[in-house]
Formats: structure tokens, C-alpha cells, sequence
């Protein structure tokens, strides 16, 4: 059941940016948004990634 949101009047115009990078994931499948663990066809891998940011005036 999907619900129609509209959350456009509660985000406010900012110069500030954030930016979230996650450290790690648990997986492929799991059934629910809280906490459920993911099937076991699909466990959580290691990963290792490097990135770089760049930042230019605007």
C-alpha cells in the first residue's frame, strides 16, 4: 500500500549542503523497514570504496 505524500512546504531553502555516506550495508531482502535481517541467499558483503570531493564556488 503506497501512500500519496507531499512533503514539499517542509523543506526549507538552504546554502548548507549535507552529505551522508553510509559505512555499511546489511544486505539484500530483508521484509520490513525495521530491522528485519536480510534473507540468507543475500547476506551483507565487505566492501572497501574511496571517493573524493571536490568543491567549487557556486
Amino acid at each position: 500500500m503506497l501512500k500519496n505524500q507531499d512533503h514539499k512546504g517542509r523543506v526549507v531553502h538552504t546554502r548548507i549542503i549535507f552529505l551522508n555516506i553510509d559505512l555499511a550495508q546489511r544486505g539484500l531482502g530483508g521484509d520490513t523497514s525495521w530491522g528485519t535481517s536480510p534473507h540468507h541467499p543475500y547476506p551483507g558483503r565487505t566492501y572497501s570504496y574511496s571517493f573524493i570531493l571536490s568543491i567549487d564556488k557556486w
